[in-house]
């Protein structure tokens, strides 16, 4: 867009305080030139106002816009445009320059006409000639507007087509379906919901998009359990070169996932709640900083807290941002990773005598783990590879319970890793469900 169109200016003194009639001609120049510019357009019968940077009333005395722009060039510039002109935006109207007598080089004009949105050069403006100048600008206004609507519908396609493969691959993935299939169902899917193919495309990668941001989220709150678990583990001297590694990738992790969360789109709301989850992990990791002893741990348990307590209301704060019903499970799916964790933690605390200040807390977390794994066995929308993943966290799940029991430490690691690689398999066959991406 030339930038001579950018902005919608005042109008002078010279527009009448009253509703125009509906063919008017905005005239663009200094008072000298638009002297003589009204006075040939009043001439053809066209009434004619002019318009200009130097003006004081507002845009309101003039209701509709003209059926075309007369702008006068004084002269020719180095580049071409610099009239300070500006009409209002949304006038997409022919534009007529009249131009110095003498253009000094052809191909300058030709670069002017092609970069600039005028339609028609001439060098004066005879009354008798009006017509026919409108006439030609019209009919070369109108070609743009076909040129711009046939490259916008051209760019609609093309992202249709994109989403509509996004769609695809993420249906492919889900259960290995082939590209053919996967538009069958994409078809089918709009068909019974009566949305356009684009729309369905959307949906299924929206939910999908939500769907990855809120499992994220919900990996931050283990994350921060599993950095104390390891520096526990570390002090009891239980692999503590394996503890070490695992800290050190945890928060790794939580900082790559803090990254990508901040790429998306989200609202102000979501932001904030992300804002605070970097900032209470980067103090948890500040505490881990610290040399490693009781003292140092318990406060880096509290941090841990913090960080765990951010993180599950950044991942509220996505489920609600979203609209699928995958949401809440992949959130559900989640929880459980933190549960096994903190449990873990628990343990291991407890191993090197930093009693829990709620000793109700393991019971709770043990309850809630139960309940929700049931609560995810009878959910209807469940597949055979769901099916299967939430046999093995079951058996995982037991195993982890007898653990606890043992008072093993060691044990007690062994059994929460497994439970852990178990619910984080769940987790993922929930988050690329076919029927909760179509739902």
């Amino acid at each position: 867009m030339d930038p001579r169109f950018e902005h919608t200016p005042r109008y002078n003194e010279t527009v009448p305080d009253q509703t125009l009639s509906e063919a008017w001609v905005a005239v663009l120049a200094d008072d000298d030139a638009a002297a003589g510019l009204l006075d040939t357009l009043r001439q053809a019968g066209v009434p004619a106002h002019q318009v200009g940077a130097r003006t004081d009333l507002m845009q309101e005395h003039l209701p509709h816009a003209p059926q075309a722009v007369v702008l006068a060039l004084a002269s020719v510039t180095s580049d071409l445009a610099s009239t300070g002109r500006t009409p209002p935006a949304h006038w997409d109207v022919p534009v007529i320059a009249i131009g110095p007598a003498s253009w000094p080089d052809s191909a300058e004009l030709v670069a002017y006409m092609t970069h600039s949105d005028v339609h028609h050069w001439q060098t004066d403006l005879a009354a008798a000639d009006w017509p026919q100048s409108l006439a030609f600008a019209r009919a070369v206004h109108r070609r743009d507007q076909a040129r711009r609507q046939r490259i916008a519908t051209l760019q609609d396609q093309l992202a249709e087509q994109r989403l509509v493969a996004r769609a695809k691959g993420l249906l492919m993935a889900a259960q290995a379906m082939t590209e053919g299939e996967a538009f069958a169902l994409l078809r089918s899917g709009a068909m019974q919901t009566r949305l356009p193919l684009a729309d369905m495309a959307r949906a299924v990668v929206d939910a999908a998009v939500w769907a990855a941001a809120v499992n994220r989220a919900g990996q931050l709150r283990w994350l921060s359990q599993r950095c104390i678990a390891a520096a526990a583990q570390r002090l009891a001297r239980i692999d503590p070169p394996a503890a070490r590694r695992a800290q050190q990738d945890a928060i790794r992790r939580a900082r790559d996932i803090l990254d990508e969360l901040g790429r998306l789109p989200l609202s102000q709301a979501v932001r904030d709640a992300l804002s605070a989850a970097d900032a209470a992990w980067a103090g948890l990791k500040t505490c881990l900083e610290h040399r490693l002893d009781l003292p140092s741990l318990s406060t880096a348990d509290a941090a841990a807290d913090t960080a765990l307590a951010c993180a599950e209301v950044l991942t509220s704060a996505l489920q609600a941002a979203g609209s699928s019903p995958m949401l809440r499970v992949v959130n559900l799916c989640g929880r459980q990773r933190m549960r096994a964790q903190r449990l873990v933690k628990l343990g291991l605390l407890t191993q090197l005598g930093m009693v829990p200040s709620d000793s109700t807390e393991a019971a709770a977390l043990m309850e809630g783990f139960g309940n929700t794994l049931r609560e995810l066995e009878q959910l209807p929308l469940g597949s055979d590879e769901i099916a299967a993943a939430h046999r093995v966290a079951a058996g995982r799940w037991r195993d982890m319970c007898q653990a606890l029991q043992s008072g093993s430490p060691a044990d007690l690691v062994a059994r929460g890793e497994a439970l852990l690689d178990s619910v984080d398999a769940l987790t993922h066959c929930w988050e690329r469900s076919l029927q909760l991406l179509l739902d």
